[in-house]
């Protein structure tokens, strides 16, 4: 049992298990190097081809930072091994924050039992544990796009929800006052004293607390929704029949997605037809709806859930003195070793895929060799000894291959289907609105983007430094001004739900009108 000065206050509220030096220097490296890998993927034009929001201004992002166009271009065995190896570090990491979530809610419920001899700092660091994980894997769900489908990972749906219902009532409880400002204060006491700073205080932590628990209930949503709309894209390429309940989960989704066809659509023609009478203002809208829809939108909130995360996970371990918990002993020296360990099998299936790769290439190149004939004497070293004169390798070989010229025309026949319906996914490359765009209305778009871009950037840190507590002893100090502070984040997401739900309701709305 637990030391105690008094009947609420505990002697060492830090607990080893869940605030130890090891186990959260682990923690947070795994939450980095899955920021990583996902930027990694992002600046190698990888996630062109696996995420429906990567687009033209993605596209022009990338190769201004990395000063290289990356589109279409020929790769190596290695440069195929690197990806197929980050792929699979991503998935890895995915699985294990969402496991290591569910995993850390289920002791605090077994914890709260004994509320008497667990401290709210112990409390808070679990809370915040959880949270974060279930962040990270929230910004990996649209890095992995079609590869979540793929994958088979079906069953991390179920697992989502129960950490979504385990997670939502102590994330709400942990955000108010009584269990942030006094760290060793016990979780019971907690609970007795919860209007003890005053109801005016009590109810803007409270108003925080809803906003975090809403941000991170309608991203799952809003990313859950993107990989339905994703998934059907691939069925759309398949012939097998969905099953009743798949088809009663998808009917929004569906009039959501025939909805972007159609708005892809529209940009097309202005694009391809309207473009010397394009206004400004059309112009405008255009380029502030292709950044919203980007994946540098998504990296914009992605930055803001590390930012909230993070700084929750450092302010509370912070909250007291070096104790006896940041020794690293050996219950703490095994998360870090797990963590160099669980990196070798990626380095494999990169070292196999690379050998794979390159075999396979030889493969091809020996096998794309024209058959030798009894005439033909071949000395692989000396050259000279080919009597017949070799072909001219100017003239590049004619592909006569009946299965490539099958699968040419049936490429052919689908895209100019696809033009006539208007209403799948497009084949190869996106609409290059942002390039089309900028050949007009040069200066303009730049401005435009960068000006938007940064704005909203600054924002969502500014929200992100508020809702993790960095300003609550400030709040504590004078609520009234702080009352008025944290109606500003409220309105600017009423706003944005609101303008969301319009849209969704006015997509539905199209869409039934059409069919």
């Amino acid at each position: 049992m637990a030391n105690k000065t008094n009947l609420c206050h505990i002697h060492e509220p830090g607990d080893p298990d869940v605030a130890g030096l090891g186990v959260t220097v682990s923690f947070l490296a795994n939450i980095i190097l899955t920021a990583i890998t996902i930027l990694i993927l992002y600046f190698r034009s990888e996630l062109e081809n696996h995420s429906a929001r990567y687009n033209s201004i993605d596209r022009a992002f990338v190769c201004f930072v990395t000063r290289n166009n990356h589109h279409r271009k020929e790769q190596g065995a290695r440069h195929d091994a690197i990806n197929a190896a980050l792929w699979r570090l991503l998935e890895n990491l995915s699985d294990q924050q969402l496991i290591t979530g569910t995993a850390l809610a289920i002791p605090v419920y077994i914890r709260l039992a004994d509320s008497a001899n667990y401290s709210v700092y112990s409390f808070g660091m679990a809370t915040t544990t959880i949270y974060l994980s279930c962040l990270t894997h929230m910004c990996t769900l649209i890095a992995l796009g079609d590869k979540f489908w793929s994958s088979g990972r079906q069953w991390s749906l179920i697992a989502m929800l129960l950490l979504l219902v385990l997670m939502a009532p102590i994330l709400l409880i942990s955000n108010f006052p009584t269990f942030i400002i006094d760290p060793s204060l016990s979780v019971k006491c907690a609970f007795k004293q919860f209007t003890k700073y005053g109801s005016l205080v009590t109810l803007i932590f409270g108003l925080q607390a809803t906003l975090i628990l809403d941000l991170v209930i309608s991203g799952y949503i809003r990313r859950m929704i993107d990989v339905f709309r994703q998934s059907k894209r691939l069925r759309n390429h398949t012939t097998t029949s969905p099953t009743l309940l798949k088809s009663v989960l998808n009917i929004i989704p569906d009039k959501l997605s025939r909805a972007e066809a159609w708005r892809e659509r529209e940009k097309r023609q202005i694009v391809e037809h309207e473009l010397s009478s394009l206004e400004t203002m059309t112009a405008i809208r255009l380029l502030v709806a292709e950044l919203r829809a980007s994946y540098l939108w998504e990296l914009f909130w992605l930055s803001f859930y590390y930012n909230f995360g993070i700084a929750s996970v450092v302010l509370t371990w912070t909250t007291l003195p070096p104790l006896s918990q940041w020794s690293l002993s050996f219950g703490q020296l095994i998360p870090i070793m797990m963590l160099v360990f669980g990196l070798v099998p990626i380095y494999s299936e990169y070292r196999e895929r690379r050998d794979k790769s390159e075999d396979q290439f030889q493969e091809n190149v020996s096998g794309a060799t024209p058959p030798v004939l009894s005439s033909y004497t071949i000395d692989i070293p000396n050259s000279e000894s080919i009597r017949p004169s070799p072909p001219d390798e100017s003239i590049p070989p004619k592909n006569e291959n009946p299965d490539a010229i099958f699968e040419q025309s049936n490429v052919a026949v689908r895209q100019q289907r696809q033009r006539q319906q208007g209403l799948q996914a497009p084949l190869g490359p996106k609409l290059p609105l942002y390039q089309v765009i900028e050949s007009r209305y040069s200066v303009l778009t730049r401005t435009l983007v960068v000006s938007v871009g940064l704005l909203s950037f600054l924002v969502l840190q500014l929200l992100a430094s508020i809702l993790s507590g960095v300003f609550a002893p400030f709040i504590v100090r004078s609520p009234i001004a702080w009352l008025y502070v944290s109606l500003i984040p409220w309105m600017v997401l009423a706003c944005s739900f609101a303008a969301t739900t319009l849209q969704c309701m006015r997509d539905v709305h199209s869409d039934r009108r059409r069919t």
